[in-house]
C-alpha cells in the first residue's frame, strides 16, 4: 500500500462533522506530543481539511476515493481506529457505521463516550473510550498504541463481534424478529 511503517498508523474512514473534525485534529496534535511517529490515515473520502490544524502536518495521510476492498486494506494497515464524536444530538442519536468496518477488520477502537458507543464497545470489548475531550481521547489512544497485547486482544474480540452478533444474518434475524413482536402487539 506504500505507507511508513515506522510507526504507528491510526485509521479513520469517511466523512465527518465540521465540529468533530475540529476534535480529531485536536486530540491527534496531543497523540503527537507523546508518540511524534504516530501518523494519521484518512481513508475514502474525507471532506474535511484537517492538515493546517496538524502540527505538522505530514503526519496526516489520504488514501482519497478508494474501492471497497482497498478501504479495507488501508484499514488493516491501521494499527488503531477512531471515532472521535462530539457530544453533540446528531452523534449521540446515530449509529457510526464506520464501526462496522473497523470491527470487521479486527481493529480496536478508540470512540468517544457518547450514545451507546461505550455500552457496545465495552459489552463487546472492542477497545477503549473517553470524554468528549481531546487530551483524555489522546490517552487512551497512546495507552493503546503503547500495549500492543491490548491492541491484539481488543482486535480479536472486535473481529468476534463481527462474525457473530454483527453479522448480517444475525441482524436479520433480530429485525424479523422484532417485525414479529410489533405484529402480535395489534
Amino acid at each position: 500500500m506504500g505507507l511508513p511503517i515506522d510507526g504507528p498508523l491510526l485509521g479513520y474512514v469517511g466523512g465527518i462533522y465540521p465540529s468533530d473534525a475540529e476534535f480529531m485534529a485536536a486530540a491527534f496534535n496531543q497523540v503527537l506530543q507523546a508518540r511524534p511517529d504516530a501518523r494519521f490515515m484518512l481513508v475514502g473520502y474525507f471532506n474535511r481539511q484537517i492538515e493546517p490544524l496538524i502540527e505538522p502536518p505530514g503526519q496526516v495521510l489520504r488514501s482519497g476515493w478508494v474501492s471497497n476492498e482497498q478501504m479495507m486494506q488501508y484499514l488493516s494497515a491501521c494499527d488503531v481506529c477512531w471515532l472521535p464524536l462530539r457530544n453533540s444530538g446528531a452523534n449521540r442519536g446515530r449509529w457510526p457505521g464506520k464501526l462496522n468496518d473497523y470491527m470487521s477488520i479486527g481493529r480496536p477502537v478508540v470512540a468517544t463516550a457518547i450514545g451507546n458507543l461505550p455500552d457496545v464497545i465495552g459489552r463487546y470489548g472492542l477497545g477503549l473510550t473517553a470524554p468528549d475531550n481531546p487530551a483524555e481521547f489522546a490517552q487512551q489512544t497512546v495507552r493503546l498504541l503503547n500495549d500492543a497485547a491490548l491492541c491484539a486482544e481488543f482486535g480479536r474480540k472486535a473481529r468476534q463481534a463481527a462474525e457473530n452478533d454483527f453479522n448480517w444474518n444475525h441482524m436479520t434475524d433480530q429485525l424479523e424478529q422484532l417485525y414479529r413482536n410489533m405484529h402480535t402487539l395489534r
